[in-house]
């Protein structure tokens, strides 16, 4: 009865964190009501702008548009477009009740119209993100209270809170990727009797290539994800009374049925890409990504402080790689954006050939530490004085430093107790592990923003919980045995 009366307090304090982080949320919508977009904000607006009339076949991977970044945000934007009737209408006042920008600048009004109508579908989308996190944190058997820790560690990050105010694809990129892995901990468990082995299988891979369609990084951990489900189901200690034969099978068919579901979602735009001539990608910003994290600085200017200015000389050896690499001969593209990334890649491979690959990790590893401790976050960055009113940035400026501890103990502790839950060799904790360890390389090859570390603390998140959970058993189990015995 205990175990099911707390099991019930957790699952009542997941709803009043879901309810009070909605409400914080649409309170939040009023201070943020007047920020501006910028950067791949933009980009992403005119996007949504260009499919806004069109049918949601669009949503479809073969009908994707190619562009320098993966293109399924912009287009899942284009749904929740404004109507001309309601542009029209802002456009005739000066200035709205709700915040609406002047009438004279229309490309604010329409701005504005997409952050108010792309907040809600973002806070549903960051919502759902807290509950699968506290599902999957039970399927890692973590107990009920302790399991709630997980989401609220999430939602209370301002940084992360952020993008649900935001135009960025990180919250879509999230919740897809929470997803998949809630899938795939539901095999690795033996939890899938409910939905199905191979229907859970299906649903990891397809909600896998989506996120692959909305940000690249899974692209190279989707088939780690795949061999280390084939392994850990083969080698699962509660069915080694069964015969080999049918464990290899099991374990062969899950990982058909999650190749499948990435090939339904990333196949069609593969191939479609490749008819058009600009080779088996979804987008064109792979390798200048690479280019940028891997580019010396010289400059000292406010928004690169946080990077080492580099010798001059090894700038110049970096410039003459790439003049090395651009005169070399290849074949000329029609689309500029697969032109650039043929360059960046012809650049890069040209510069580690004649790199010092000691020197080279040891200063990529020094500037992603200087990235993720010192570089401000988005959300410092929106308080900006060109992107923000006065009154927004004096509001909210206590939380920029809040922000700023919690991300790096959070940072701290989740990667010192990683390997702590990984010790138990249990299938779910391996995969987190590996998904932790996949990231932190990919963060040393791109240095290059803060904001890509975000999709790393869900992971982060359930090894501090689950750490928790044990240090409290633990130190409940003493107290226990401290007590004098009855006579």
């Amino acid at each position: 009865m205990r175990h099911h009366a707390r099991a019930g307090l957790a699952w009542v304090g997941l709803a009043l964190l879901l309810l009070g982080n909605a409400g914080l949320h649409l309170y939040a919508a009023d201070r943020f009501a007047e920020r501006r977009l910028y950067g791949d904000e933009l980009l992403y607006v005119d996007l949504a702008e260009k499919h806004r009339d069109e049918g949601w076949e669009t949503l479809l991977p073969a009908n994707l548009e190619f562009s320098k970044r993966p293109p399924l945000w912009g287009h899942v934007l284009s749904r929740v477009a404004p109507a001309r009737a309601e542009l029209e209408a802002c456009a005739r006042r000066q200035r709205s009740p709700d915040g609406c920008p002047a009438a004279r600048d229309r490309k604010s009004v329409l701005r504005h119209r997409y952050l108010a109508r792309g907040r809600l579908l973002n806070l549903a989308m960051f919502s759902l993100t807290l509950a699968l996190l506290y599902g999957q944190a039970l399927l890692l058997g973590v107990p009920a209270p302790m399991a709630f820790l997980a989401p609220a560690l999430l939602a209370a990050l301002p940084r992360v809170a952020f993008h649900a105010h935001a135009l960025w694809s990180e919250t879509l990129h999230m919740m897809l990727q929470t997803l998949a892995f809630t899938f795939l901990l539901l095999l690795l468990r033996g939890r899938s009797k409910a939905v199905g082995t191979y229907a859970c299988a299906l649903g990891a891979g397809a909600a896998m290539g989506c996120a692959i369609l909305t940000r690249s990084t899974l692209t190279f951990f989707a088939p780690c994800s795949i061999l280390l489900v084939g392994v850990q189901l083969y080698s699962d200690r509660r069915r080694r009374k069964l015969p080999r034969v049918l464990r290899f099978r099991r374990a062969f068919l899950a990982m058909a049925f999650v190749t499948l579901g990435i090939a339904l979602a990333v196949g069609p735009k593969l191939w479609t890409e490749h008819t058009r001539g600009n080779g088996l990608r979804v987008a064109a910003n792979t390798w200048i990504n690479v280019r940028r994290g891997m580019r010396p600085v010289l400059s000292n200017t406010r928004r690169q402080r946080w990077l080492r200015a580099d010798s001059k000389a090894y700038r110049t050896w970096f410039d003459e790689a790439g003049r090395a690499a651009a005169s070399a001969p290849r074949a000329r593209h029609p689309h500029r954006y697969v032109r650039r990334e043929q360059g960046a890649r012809a650049h890069i491979l040209q510069f580690l050939t004649i790199a010092d690959p000691w020197a080279l990790l040891t200063r990529q590893t020094t500037r992603t530490w200087a990235m993720l401790t010192q570089a401000p976050s988005h959300f410092e960055r929106s308080l900006g004085k060109r992107l923000s009113p006065r009154g927004t940035r004096r509001a909210l400026a206590p939380m920029v430093a809040f922000d700023r501890h919690a991300f790096h103990w959070l940072l701290l502790l989740g990667l010192s107790t990683m390997p702590w839950m990984v010790r138990t060799r249990d299938g779910g904790w391996i995969l987190l592990g590996t998904f932790t360890a996949y990231y932190l390389v990919a963060l040393i090859a791109v240095p290059i923003n803060p904001r890509m570390a975000l999709h790393m603390l869900p992971a982060l998140c359930l090894s501090l919980a689950a750490t928790s959970a044990e240090l409290t058993a633990g130190v409940a189990g003493a107290v226990r045995r401290l007590r004098p015995r009855p006579l």
